[in-house]
């Protein structure tokens, strides 16, 4: 009851607000969100592009790793890869990034030892632990991201 009591007082305010700007009432405080995807990520790390539009929020302070390593030395353009140890190409991906020479940032969680010990070098730099996607996104020129489900 206390739920629904509170639920009404807010709707109540909602369209109060909404009707000086002659808009007209919601029913429910969902239908403001209806036909809207809203998601807590950025656009350059969605990987299903496909769904159309979206608001992007980005990461919650309590989401987000605290990790800002520097650039490694390399030639070309920064690259950026959030990447998942499950995932199928994870090898050939690495490898192409290597060959690539570009200045890579990567935290992959769980990543086999043998497979980081085989990249980590000259122009990829692995973090041990998650970065600050806010502070570091805004320096890259390239975004790598695998898909987060199994």
């Amino acid at each position: 009851m206390r739920l629904e009591a509170a639920d009404r007082r807010v709707l109540h305010a909602m369209n109060t607000v909404l009707s000086g700007y002659g808009v007209q009432p919601l029913a429910t405080i969902g239908e403001m969100f209806a036909g809207r995807a809203m998601l807590l990520t950025y656009p350059e790390l969605d990987v299903y592009p496909e769904r159309g539009p979206c608001d992007y929020y980005g990461i919650t302070d309590s989401g987000e790793g605290k990790a800002v390593p520097g650039w490694p030395a390399g030639d070309g353009p920064r690259l950026f890869a959030y990447l998942y140890s499950y995932f199928k190409g994870l090898d050939p991906l690495l490898s192409a990034i290597a060959a690539s020479k570009c200045p890579t940032l990567v935290f992959c969680r769980g990543i086999d030892p043998k497979l980081k010990e085989r990249y980590d070098g000259a122009s990829i730099r692995f973090s041990a632990e998650a970065m600050s996607v806010s502070r570091l996104l805004p320096q890259a020129d390239i975004v790598v991201s695998t898909e987060a489900t199994r």
